[in-house]
């Protein structure tokens, strides 16, 4: 069995990593050595990005190097946590490089202004999506041409919204409902069903130990449960009665709040709607004023909420983004 996950995680005996790595924490070390949880680092081979916001690691390359060294037939691991969509950007690129429109957007989410600065904004956002896409597909056929490709379990996805205002470190819709893509030509019984349920990031590691043969020895140890019986169902529909919610929570924010104090929060989402309870509502949840409202990314559409309220032309955006929140929102 061998996996390929796109973004962020890692396991230990026959991994690796491609750029992104885990964080924040030390594993200390092992026989005066630093501890590698995610296996050797394949960063060597780079390439000449197209621009200078996006990282010159060759991400598909190093897949390729590291598939030339690995024992024919040995199991693996591979993670490739691309830097993009990371910001920063380069402003302009959507455009410039991507050959995309302003006009090519229908619509700017109503919480932030719609002019060209956001419209460009989301095109850099987009260009670099595409990128990680393209690396993707390159990986996708290094794979095929090796001969592991359908007996591989792809895993794309990402680790948190948008990094624009309100879409990252809130428990809004697009903060916590995220793409996610599996491929296993092999094992996914059916392909085209529409599944109705809920399903979290909690549950990946559960399904890779499961079909890893592991599934008695850590089922007490996991919140999660595994996503197999997802897989192997051949109809449509409701698969497991008991995947009608998902839960969400943040405890704290990266940066910018006096005495590290966070901002918890807890929700459920059921059917189409979110109901979370902020049990400090008189804290700032996107970090405080005085420090820039650290938590959320620098980048042209914050600068523009910002100046927006700051020369009174629209303070109903602020506060959608940055502003105090009551006790319980639904």
């Amino acid at each position: 069995m061998e996996y390929l996950l796109a973004d962020e995680l890692k396991l230990e005996k026959f991994t690796t990593v491609a750029k992104q790595g885990w964080w924040p924490g030390n594993a200390g070390e092992k026989d005066g050595v630093p501890r590698l949880l995610t296996g050797k680092h394949y960063n060597s081979l780079k390439l000449k990005a197209p621009t200078s916001a996006i990282s010159p690691v060759d991400y598909a390359g190093n897949l390729e190097a590291f598939l030339k060294e690995r024992k024919a037939g040995e199991p693996f691991c591979f993670w490739y946590g691309g830097h993009e969509p990371h910001r920063a950007y380069e402003f302009g690129s959507g455009s410039s490089k991507g050959n995309k429109k302003l006009g090519d957007i229908d619509r700017v989410p109503a919480y932030w202004p719609d002019n060209d600065t956001v419209r460009q904004d989301m095109l850099d956002y987009a260009y670099e999506v595409e990128y990680f896409d393209q690396q993707l597909q390159k990986m996708l056929t290094i794979l095929d041409r090796a001969g592991e490709l359908d007996n591989t379990i792809v895993i794309v996805t990402s680790d948190n919204g948008m990094p624009f205002p309100r879409t990252k470190g809130h428990l809004y819709e697009f903060d916590n409902h995220l793409p996610l893509s599996i491929m296993w030509k092999k094992g996914i019984k059916a392909p085209g069903r529409k599944v109705t349920d809920f399903v979290s990031f909690i549950d990946l590691a559960p399904t890779i130990l499961e079909l890893s043969g592991l599934k008695n020895q850590t089922a007490m140890l996991m919140q999660g449960k595994s996503l197999v019986p997802l897989f192997t169902f051949a109809k449509s529909g409701q698969v497991d009665a008991a995947r009608d919610h998902v839960l969400l929570g943040k405890e704290r924010t990266d940066v910018g709040r006096p005495h590290d104090q966070g901002y918890p929060v807890r929700g459920i989402v059921k059917g189409k709607l979110i109901y979370t309870r902020n049990y400090e509502p008189d804290r700032w949840p996107s970090g405080n004023p005085e420090t820039g409202y650290l938590d959320t990314d620098g980048g042209p559409t914050k600068t523009q909420i910002l100046v927006g309220r700051r020369v009174g032309r629209d303070s109903t955006r602020w506060q959608l983004a940055f502003g105090k929140k009551g006790a319980d929102e639904l």
